[in-house]
């Protein structure tokens, strides 16, 4: 039995607009780090959480990472 957790077709056809102008947003900058949408995300997310920082990381290995070397674990 296939369970679909998330509709994503349907998900993109109701966000397409705006997804898609926010990609060209993001592309024309140049930038895909270091810029106002990424430290507004930063903030939303450390407010939502309750914490003081943020750092959003290109891939789910990066965080893992990250949080292995805060912890001092090593190879």
């Amino acid at each position: 039995m296939k369970v679909n957790f998330i509709d994503l077709k349907q998900r993109f056809i109701e966000e397409k607009k705006d997804l898609l102008k926010s990609i060209t947003k993001t592309l024309k900058s140049g930038n895909l780090v270091l810029t106002p949408e990424v430290e507004a995300f930063e903030s939303k997310v450390s407010k939502y959480v309750g914490s003081k920082y943020c750092v959003s990381l290109n891939s789910g290995t990066d965080a893992l990472m990250m949080a292995l070397w805060s912890l001092g674990i090593k190879k």
